[in-house]
Parts: structure tokens; C-alpha cells; sequence
């Protein structure tokens, strides 16, 4: 069914920006239950075919279409809604389970993963000086898996402790807001 409809979107080019997502098949069925009805065919391909030999006929499908646009946009925009609820629900999940971790860590009084992170950022500028002051060469196979691992570590420990970017703790006040009624 989307071929035809893709070829009938030479017709009417915004049926090419409707057909998207899981409802794909849903408006294309209406876009081709459209051109039967306007050229009086029994079958997609016979639509086709008529919409193609008669400019008249294809005049009419647009002007068809026009009047189903809200209808068809009323679909894609119920399911572009759903994968922003979805996408802010996934976020929001994640969300919290930072926040949990980070509720732990104030709670527990272990100081082994401090203690691990001090040393992981220690190693990284330690070795950072080294090979910046010439006591290691950098151009070694194992000085760079080391620079590589201790720089990914380092950058983890960060993210963990001071949160990854400013980006997401937008993303987290805009999430908490969305969970509130307007005012």
C-alpha cells in the first residue's frame, strides 16, 4: 500500500510528510480509500492508473485531500504526541534513577568510591603531566589505552558527581515541570 501512496503523493506532495511512524498504514489507507472514491476504482493500482491518465481526476484528489488534511495531520500529530510522552516518560525514568543514585551516595557513608574516583582523576593527571613535561611518550600503544581509559573514567566520575551537562538538568526541571498542573 505505501508505494502507491508514495505514487500518489506526486498528486499531492504533503501526503509524503503524513506518511510516517506507526500509523503509517492508517493514513495511507485513507489517502487511498480517498482516490477510489474519487476516481470510482476498485483497487489502489486502478486508482493509480486514473489519477495518472486524467488531470481532472487528479484535480479532485487534491481538492479531496485538502478537505481529509485535518483528519490525516489529526493522526500523525496523535502519534508524533505519543513518542514525545514516551520519550519524556523514558527520560523521566532515568531521571529519577540518577537521582536515586546520587540520594545513595549521600546516604552511605562508604568512602571507597571517592576514594576510587581520586585516584582514577589522579592517575588521569598524573599521566596528563607526564606526558605533557616528556617523562612518557604519548605515541606508545600503552600510553594511549591508558590516557584513553583514565580520560574516559575521569570523564564518568564528573558527570556522576556534578551531573553530565547543563542541557540535562534542563531537561530535568523541564520534566519536573511537566508533571505539575499549570498554574
Amino acid at each position: 500500500m505505501l508505494p502507491i501512496v508514495m505514487a500518489l503523493a506526486q498528486f499531492a506532495p504533503m501526503i509524503a510528510g503524513l506518511i510516517s511512524g506507526p500509523k503509517a498504514e492508517e493514513i495511507a489507507g485513507k489517502v487511498v480509500n480517498v482516490a477510489q472514491a474519487v476516481t470510482g476504482a476498485a483497487t489502489p493500482d486502478a486508482a493509480l492508473a486514473a489519477l495518472q491518465a486524467n488531470p481532472d481526476l487528479a484535480l479532485e484528489f487534491q481538492k479531496a485531500l485538502v478537505e481529509k488534511e485535518v483528519e490525516l495531520a489529526q493522526i500523525a500529530a496523535d502519534v508524533r504526541k505519543a513518542e514525545i510522552a514516551a520519550d519524556a516518560q523514558s527520560e523521566q525514568t532515568a531521571a529519577g534513577d540518577r537521582d536515586s543514585a546520587r540520594k545513595r551516595e549521600a546516604a552511605v557513608r562508604d568512602n571507597t568510591p571517592r576514594v576510587l574516583a581520586y585516584l582514577l582523576i589522579g592517575g588521569f593527571l598524573g599521566m596528563a603531566f607526564a606526558v605533557l613535561f616528556g617523562q612518557v611518550r604519548a605515541d606508545t600503544v600503552l600510553a594511549g589505552t591508558i590516557i584513553g581509559y583514565l580520560s574516559a573514567k575521569a570523564e564518568q566520575i564528573v558527570a556522576y558527581y556534578f551531573g553530565s551537562t547543563a542541557g540535562s538538568a534542563k531537561k530535568s526541571e523541564l520534566l519536573a515541570q511537566a508533571g505539575k498542573p499549570p498554574a
